[in-house]
Order: structure tokens, then C-alpha cells, then sequence
């Protein structure tokens, strides 16, 4: 599961980026600093997520434990969820009720799971 985790923290540092360059250059779609600031915070959230990956990947490889695979799936869902609910509403104006809390409360479900199985790892 490592690899997994590698390229998809790649894969949310290549999306993290694109959505920062369409906040910073797509004055004709997103018109409004709210719209602004939304693609920044989704750029932010899937950014930080994407080191957050490689380094689990990182540990995965070294010492694979079945549970923080868990936890890592549970914040990649999380994240793919609450960023798309956050972009597709400052991009398209959008807002699909129930997706952000969803993914949101996924994500930090995932870390807190993260964390117990990390404590109780050997």
C-alpha cells in the first residue's frame, strides 16, 4: 500500500498546484474574492495533505501496519471529498449539500485513527 499513498500524495501535489494556479490566473471564472479564497483553502487542504501521504508512504514501506493503511485511506477520502466540495463550489458555484461536512469529518476521523494506530504500533 505504500506506492498507493506515494502516488496519491503526488497526485494531490499535482492538483494542489493546479488549483492555485486557476486561483491565481482564472480571473474570468472565478470572479469574487470569496470564489478566490475558496480555490486557495482547497489548494491548501490538498497541498499539506499531499506531504502528509508521501511521508505515511515513507513509514508504510519501513514498517507496514494494516491500521494506519486504514486511517491513510480514510484521510485520502476525506480530502478528495471536502476539496472538490470546496472547488467545485468556488468554480462553479455549486454547493452539494452534505459533501464538505462529509468529507471534513472523514478526513479528521482519519487522523484521529492515524493517531491510535500509531500509538499503538510496535
Amino acid at each position: 500500500m505504500a506506492r498507493l499513498w506515494f502516488i496519491t500524495g503526488a497526485g494531490f501535489g499535482l492538483i494542489g498546484v493546479a488549483l492555485s494556479a486557476i486561483a491565481a490566473h482564472a480571473s474570468l471564472v472565478i470572479d469574487t474574492p470569496a470564489m478566490h479564497e475558496a480555490m486557495r483553502a482547497a489548494a491548501t487542504l490538498i497541498l499539506a495533505h499531499a506531504g502528509a501521504l508521501i511521508a505515511i508512504a515513507t513509514w508504510q514501506r519501513a514498517a507496514p501496519n494494516p491500521k494506519i493503511d486504514a486511517a491513510t485511506a480514510m484521510i485520502a477520502a476525506g480530502v478528495v471529498i471536502f476539496t472538490f466540495a470546496i472547488a467545485i463550489h468556488a468554480f462553479a458555484g455549486l454547493k452539494i449539500p452534505g459533501m464538505a461536512p462529509i468529507g471534513g469529518s472523514l478526513t479528521m476521523l482519519g487522523w484521529f485513527t492515524l493517531a491510535i494506530a500509531g500509538a499503538l504500533a510496535p
